[in-house]
């Protein structure tokens, strides 16, 4: 009786099964190749970890994961960069006070933010946009705060005036003087200081702002001012 081949087909099953399996095989091992040899999209996967992070809050600021051979960090959160913020502003405030500015520099907060209001006589000359050098040491350490701010954190940069008619002709109304002092702040900040612009406007209010009564000497002076207002910062 002759012994059976083991390698012989099953009688009931067609003869390209067996060529079809191998192939399958092959295939298989060639995708499991293609898989271990590629490399995570990373910014895929910073997507879906933020994704994590604002549906369960399970990656805290400080937090990091592992992907592939980079490291991912997520972003830290607004609130604990507004507590930066606030206590850079407490530490400027302190500085202001060591430098005997406390009545030309004052910090505040009001409805759109924290505000640093500026006395013009610190700033310019009368009737004049020109930065005095004087100013730019406060406006300096300002600077190093706004660069600081998260994303879609702006400040806006306020020019605003007393009542009293402008009497240079470079500036035909208190309008005009009070945005070209605006700008000359901002163009500082961005120009000396590499501020990003997207951060930053220029607003200017000439005398329809007032903090103070115009009717005397003393309010008048504290109208002359420029606000600094670091916008949803309380």
């Amino acid at each position: 009786m002759a012994k059976k081949n083991r390698c012989e087909e099953p009688k009931n099953l067609p003869g390209w099964i067996v060529t079809f399996a191998d192939l399958n095989s092959l295939l298989l091992v060639f995708f499991i190749l293609l898989i271990s040899m590629s490399t995570i999209d990373i910014k895929k996967a910073r997507m879906a970890l933020d994704s994590l992070k604002k549906a369960f809050g399970v990656l805290n600021s400080g937090q990091s994961t592992k992907i592939g051979k980079q490291l991912v960090v997520p972003e830290p959160d607004m609130q604990s960069s507004k507590a930066t913020i606030k206590k850079r502003l407490s530490g400027l405030k302190n500085f202001i006070n060591t430098m005997g500015l406390s009545r030309l520099v004052v910090i505040n907060e009001g409805d759109r933010g924290i505000v640093v209001t500026i006395q013009n006589r610190l700033l310019f000359d009368k009737g004049s946009a020109k930065l005095k050098n004087e100013a730019k040491i406060v406006l300096d350490k300002l600077s190093n705060i706004i660069k600081l701010l998260p994303e879609g954190v702006r400040v806006a940069v306020q020019g605003n005036t007393d009542n009293l008619p402008t009497k240079t002709k470079r500036y035909a109304s208190n309008w005009e003087l009070s945005i070209a002092r605006a700008l000359a702040v901002v163009k500082y900040f961005i120009r000396y200081d590499s501020v990003s612009p997207v951060k930053l406007s220029a607003e200017g209010f000439g005398q329809y702002n007032p903090i103070a009564t115009n009717a005397t000497a003393e309010g008048r002076e504290r109208n002359r001012r420029v606000d600094i207002v670091f916008e949803g910062i309380h």
